[in-house]
């Protein structure tokens, strides 16, 4: 029989696949072959209990439901930052900052702002003892046992560090679209995009269903960072040194010309990564430059968003217009409010049928989310807020132009004038 040591080498064994798989995305040995390593844990464990360590990777499943998640106070509140779309904005907060430090250019770190989840994490002499959603900024909530779900969280770092940090727990578009894809095989109510998936799966009551769920972290911000580094980047590479994934496309800007260069390529290679990015985080890197600039009553004044074009939106239906195709297919188009969405104005969305029109339950004055990804044309989601009084669409008998009575073959979706 193994020893304890054997366990306790077989355990980093595995928490060391785990990083090079989740973290740096570099695995080292065959699927087939971690989950021989995996099974071999699990023996061991079964039969010698006494030895189970709190960081083993089978500690990621398995966990009773709670009840209500228990509030935490936080030490240094995790602030909002200022943000903005306009590239005049962006300007103004370049030239802000180096008129707070007396003319002098800092350099910037300019990082990809992940659509995702906030969380904060606690580690003690290197184990996760914490995991705290961002709540109003003072006061989370403790969401250790799903988090310790999450892939990509360490549950013991490489070294026995006091630190905590902070980032994003995502979900990426492919694992999104899987699931909604599973989802709709079963008949059920489509999730609406990754990020609201993603928190909404951190604060569910069962950690065996978090488990479920594919997702994801990059870490991007590490609390008291100047105990390890001078500046914000160089602390984010010491945690990736003890095990916790942080973003591959962080960069630096020494200028304001290299600092716009950057903001127009991510606006071109947004979709490029895995996982939705809403815009770009420009951070000064320098900690002693940040405690000279200083924060306002709810803002950092050495940190900025600066936002692209949101690709949802809410708006409302004033009316759903009936359009008639070459084929005599007719089909709804909303009449929308006009919204700005991904760059442009819409105030028209195709529902495609009308069978959709009614699972989606669309009446007149309804508000809905409006999606425009790219060239995709835009369409409705679902209801975030109903009219009152609520008065469902209903599909038309006849045709809107010769008055025929319209037809739907069988097997057909779409409603035809003959």
């Amino acid at each position: 029989m193994a020893s304890r040591d054997a366990y306790l080498t077989l355990v980093d064994e595995l928490t060391e696949h785990d990083r090079l798989y989740y973290v740096d995305a570099t695995p080292k040995i065959s699927d087939a072959e971690y989950d021989a390593l995996t099974r071999q844990l699990r023996e061991l464990e079964a039969m010698r209990p006494d030895w189970v360590v709190d960081w083993s990777p089978t500690k990621r499943v398995g966990h009773a439901p709670v009840s209500e998640f228990p509030k935490v106070e936080r030490p240094v509140a995790m602030l909002s930052l200022d943000n903005t779309y306009s590239e005049d904005d962006l300007r103004a907060f370049y030239d802000r900052v180096v008129k707070g430090l007396d003319g002098s250019v800092p350099v910037f770190a300019v990082e990809p702002k992940i659509d995702g989840f906030g969380i904060e994490l606690t580690y003690k002499q290197g184990l996760l003892v914490l995991a705290a959603t961002r709540g109003d900024g003072k006061i989370g909530e403790d969401v250790t046992a799903n988090v310790r779900m999450t892939r990509g969280v360490a549950l013991r770092l490489r070294e026995p560090r006091d630190i905590v940090v902070r980032g994003e727990i995502y979900m990426t578009r492919a694992d999104f679209a899987k699931i909604n894809e599973e989802r709709a095989a079963a008949g059920e109510e489509l999730f609406k995009n990754p990020r609201n998936t993603a928190a909404g799966s951190i604060k569910q009551q069962d950690p065996r269903e978090v488990a479920k769920r594919p997702m994801w972290t990059i870490l991007y911000e590490v609390v008291d960072g100047e105990r390890y580094a001078t500046g914000h980047l160089d602390s984010l590479a010491v945690i990736r040194r003890l095990g916790l994934p942080t973003s591959t496309h962080n960069t630096r800007a020494s200028s304001w010309e290299e600092l716009i260069a950057q903001v127009h390529s991510w606006q071109d290679r947004r979709d490029s990564l895995a996982y939705e990015l809403d815009g770009l985080v420009v951070k000064v890197d320098d900690f002693g430059s940040r405690v000279e600039l200083g924060t306002t009553a709810k803002f950092p004044r050495w940190a900025i968003a600066y936002k692209f074009p949101a690709r949802q939106v809410t708006t409302t239906i004033r009316d759903m217009e009936q359009n008639v195709g070459r084929t005599g297919a007719v089909t709804p188009v909303a009449i929308l409010d006009p919204v700005e969405v991904s760059g442009t104005t819409v105030s028209r969305a195709s529902v495609h049928n009308w069978d959709i029109v009614a699972k989606l339950g669309l009446g007149k004055g309804d508000r809905v989310l409006l999606e425009k990804a790219g060239e995709i044309i835009p369409q409705i989601l679902g209801i975030t807020e109903k009219a009152e009084p609520h008065v469902p669409f209903t599909a038309p008998t006849h045709c809107p132009f010769c008055k025929t009575e319209l037809i739907r073959e069988k097997g057909k979706i779409a409603l035809l004038c003959p």
